[in-house]
């Protein structure tokens, strides 16, 4: 005995509703493309300013620039894998959005 599944066809309102929830995931996309960057930069200026950071001495100074490179550098680096999802899905929901 075979069933018959009845399948919606796709109406204009659907088709409406799917292009605005792109275009709205598209928003929220490049909002948080330029919250990484700007993230990005002020962890640089962070980094800037504790590098200008006068120390007592010598060991104290190495041991901070040394912690200041690490933190800076993970921090990028997260920044980064961030950046390249978010390119990712940018491009990804552009395409989908003009129906190429």
């Amino acid at each position: 005995m075979n069933f018959l599944v009845a399948m919606p066809r796709e109406t204009d309102t659907s088709l409406f509703t799917s292009r605005v929830s792109q275009g709205l995931f598209l928003i929220v996309c490049l909002v948080g493309l330029v919250l990484n960057i700007l993230v990005f930069l002020q962890n640089y200026q962070n980094f800037s300013d504790r590098r200008k950071q006068e120390y007592d001495d010598e060991a104290t100074r190495a041991e901070a620039m040394t912690s200041n490179r690490h933190d800076f550098i993970f921090s990028t680096f997260i920044n980064l894998i961030i950046l390249v999802i978010f390119v990712f899905l940018i491009v990804k929901f552009t395409i989908l959005l003009l129906g190429f």
